[in-house]
């Protein structure tokens, strides 16, 4: 199963549905956190009933018989309206404005995971530039008519900075564009996975944490990077690239994939197992040039985010 993103939440409820128990064995969530971001809070129950009510209205009912026999076309244009996925005017988009997750009951989604079965193990990671996909170096996203000049600006990055780190953020980088994006990748993705990581190595889980490093030609080229998403064409085998190292990495990471699919442990095509999430000695995998265990470290932007959580 594989899911993306906000999809993380959306794993989490599927795995925990009664109706669902026996039915998978693995979980395998790309750009994963599976704790509520610090500081950005996801949608409330109140907020995506808003737009729920919002999205039929456009479709113009309420009837699940008459919905049902709407065109697939329509459905989806009147969702993406409803769906965060353009940002209000004047704002940089983030996963933040998304819409559509899951929204916990304490019943199909239990803070504490009791819904969901110890039998099932998970593999979940992120990228290292996660945010360039949004926070793109050439245009906002979905926003071609506005100029990233006149958004990625210090005042953006100060006003970001306030809301998810507070007055003392720590930031390896002056450029206001290229700081909002640290600021955001750290925030939205990696401190939610670091919190994730914590959490299955304190219940006792079999899960997996990898980290995508590597970067394409085209992806640097392109300014994109390690963005959102950028390992999927390394593990479907579909990248279109003679570079040597992504064609290893690809290699490696379809290996891995099938072999956690097989038996519930990732492991290399020379037969290593990647390292399983724990509180004593905490390692992860990293996926660059090479793919290779690493001892998980935390740096100083993670940690105040993280010290924010409360």
């Amino acid at each position: 199963m594989f899911g993306q993103s906000a999809g993380a939440a959306a794993v989490r409820t599927l795995l925990s549905v009664p109706a669902a128990r026996g039915l998978f064995r693995r979980g395998i969530v790309q750009s994963a956190g599976f704790e509520d971001y610090a500081v950005v809070a996801s949608p409330s129950a109140e907020r995506v009933a808003r737009h729920s009510a919002a999205l039929f209205d456009r479709l113009g009912s309420r009837d699940i018989d008459v919905l049902r026999g709407m065109p697939a076309d329509a459905v989806r244009e009147a969702s993406l309206l409803e769906s965060g996925i353009v940002p209000p005017a004047s704002q940089v988009h983030t996963p933040a404005n998304l819409v559509w997750y899951p929204a916990r009951d304490d019943d199909v989604v239990a803070e504490d995971l009791s819904a969901w079965t110890r039998d099932v193990s998970v593999l979940f990671g992120t990228t290292q530039d996660e945010a360039r996909f949004f926070h793109r170096p050439t245009g906002l996203y979905s926003r071609p008519d506005v100029d990233p000049a006149d958004v990625y600006t210090p005042q953006t990055l100060a006003t970001m900075a306030g809301v998810l780190a507070g007055d003392r953020t720590v930031l390896a980088h002056h450029n206001p564009y290229e700081a909002l994006v640290e600021l955001s990748t750290t925030a939205v993705w990696l401190e939610p996975a670091l919190a994730s990581y914590r959490r299955f190595a304190g219940l006792d889980r079999d899960a997996y944490y990898y980290h995508f490093a590597r970067v394409s030609p085209a992806a640097r080229h392109s300014g994109l990077l390690a963005c959102h998403g950028a390992e999927l064409p390394y593990v479907f085998g579909t990248l279109r690239a003679d570079d040597e190292t992504d064609l290893a990495v690809s290699k490696t990471l379809r290996h891995a994939w099938t072999e956690f699919a097989r038996t519930g442990r990732p492991r290399g095509p020379d037969g290593a197992a990647w390292p399983a999430c724990t509180r004593e000695a905490p390692r992860y995998t990293l996926i660059g040039d090479v793919t290779e265990p690493r001892h998980l470290t935390v740096n100083a932007l993670t940690a105040l985010i993280s010290a924010r959580r409360g």
